[in-house]
């Protein structure tokens, strides 16, 4: 199996640098394209702050079709395509992110917890979950952001009010959540939280429980802590959405290491 470079970083003569981040979830696969100059600053592309779009169904959808997955991942590339200049296009890093298949887990609290392999071992003096060091404790841990679905999934259950771009939560009221949804009947979820996505009807019970077990056990948080549970970030004349593809765009512009990935030979 041979050896391909991908480039994580771009040219140092460049003013402007482009990052493609594939989000593929279980419910549906996006694409975010972000722009930044040399100060790692973000700059609109177009009449936005990023490109982004999104297709339906996810993965989890073809399953048994390998084949129609890669496929259905086509029109978020030439979308991205279109967003970065074609000159750009050779040494604009990407990252493909694969998040389907969590949320197909059976049961509930107990495979939470396996997946995350809380008990995982640990070179470090403290770790969180995986066997990764949670970065000392201390004052860090003081302020807790969490964003993305634990901002979805709390808006969808009355833990946060959609019409603030973040609020104050604690871990808790993830846990007295999950108690009522893993105990209604899925046909009758929206009956109880009427704002819940019809796409995430099926995953509540499993998706509250995993936001819980995450922060508790995995991070160790007390279940009583006031966390800042945020859906965008004010930037410039903006709004950011405060979510992993970010970060990770920032990171693949800003390394200027190399990675290998394999490619299976004809």
């Amino acid at each position: 199996m041979p050896q391909i470079p991908l480039r994580r970083h771009l040219l140092s003569h460049e003013s402007e640098h482009y990052a493609v981040i594939f989000d593929a979830g279980s419910t549906g696969s996006r694409v975010h394209v972000f722009r930044f100059n040399q100060k790692l600053e973000l700059l609109p592309i177009g009449k936005d702050i990023e490109f982004f779009m999104a297709t339906n169904p996810g993965l989890s959808s073809y399953a048994e079709d390998p084949k129609a997955a890669a496929n259905s991942l086509e029109p978020l590339l030439e979308g991205a395509e279109g967003a970065v200049p074609q000159e750009l296009q050779s040494e604009t890093p990407f990252e493909l992110g694969a998040t389907a298949g969590l949320r197909m887990l059976k049961g509930c609290m107990k495979n939470s917890t396996s997946a995350l392999r809380v008990k995982a071992k640990c070179i470090h003096k403290n770790c969180t979950f995986n066997g990764v060091w949670n970065g000392g404790g201390g004052a860090g841990l003081n302020t807790v952001h969490a964003s993305s679905f634990f901002y979805d999934i709390g808006a969808q259950v009355g833990i946060v009010d959609k019409k603030f771009p973040s609020a104050i939560a604690k871990p808790i009221q993830y846990l007295n959540a999950a108690k009522v949804a893993c105990q209604t009947n899925v046909a009758d979820i929206k009956t109880v939280f009427p704002n819940t996505q019809d796409r995430d009807v099926p995953y509540l019970c499993i998706d509250l429980i995993y936001e819980y077990t995450l922060l508790v056990d995995g991070f160790g948080l007390n279940p009583y802590k006031d966390i800042t549970v945020i859906h965008d970030v004010p930037y410039k004349n903006y709004l950011v959405g405060a979510a992993w593809p970010l970060g990770c765009a920032i990171d693949l512009v800003s390394s200027t290491s190399n990675k290998t990935i394999s490619v299976a030979s004809a």
